[in-house]
């Protein structure tokens, strides 16, 4: 599964689109399974293979700016389609699975910062991890076993440098590693 657009040729006089299409492994022609409803993109699989998720901007001609929501799909029939983030407020960036698969970890700019949150992979309520005071988080990393999940994070501010660190996801700590 990837994102792409099929009318790219037309950005100086039309919004470009990008779907998520699909091709199988052994070759064949890319089948479309978003249509215009919004721009999609970064594509991922649950561990385990059932449940498909990506970023959408919904599609509008009444708003300039719309937040980027984490939407999410059984697989392969793509039923059951929900947009995980359709109560949050603030547009979701960079995004990771957890290694169990039933929890997704996100950055998202809150007060000039960029934070880090958690939803379930089944929806529910967003949930801040701790609360920045300081600085802002990139570059997240989520991995190892699935009971005890571990987040590496970039941090930086204005006044420190970026330093890559653990992040505790009990309290939202978190301690520099370089």
């Amino acid at each position: 599964v990837f994102a792409a657009t099929v009318n790219r040729h037309e950005a100086a006089r039309a919004e470009v689109i990008s779907s998520l299409w699909h091709v199988r492994l052994a070759g064949g022609e890319p089948r479309r399974l978003t249509g215009d409803e919004g721009d999609y993109s970064t594509p991922e699989f649950t561990p385990d293979g059932k449940a498909l998720l990506a970023k959408q901007q919904p599609a509008t001609d009444r708003w300039v700016y719309m937040a980027d929501r984490l939407v999410r799909w059984s697989w392969p029939s793509l039923a059951d389609r929900k947009v995980l983030t359709a109560d949050f407020d603030e547009s979701v960036g960079q995004y990771e699975i957890a290694p169990d698969g039933r929890r997704v970890f996100f950055l998202a700019e809150r007060a000039g910062r960029d934070q880090l949150f958690e939803v379930k992979v089944a929806g529910g309520a967003v949930q801040a991890i701790g609360k920045l005071e300081a600085g802002t988080y990139s570059r997240i990393a989520v991995g190892g076993a699935a009971a005890k999940p571990v987040m590496a994070a970039v941090w930086a501010s204005a006044v420190n440098p970026p330093e890559l660190g653990r992040v505790d996801l009990g309290t939202g700590r978190w301690g520099a590693i370089s």
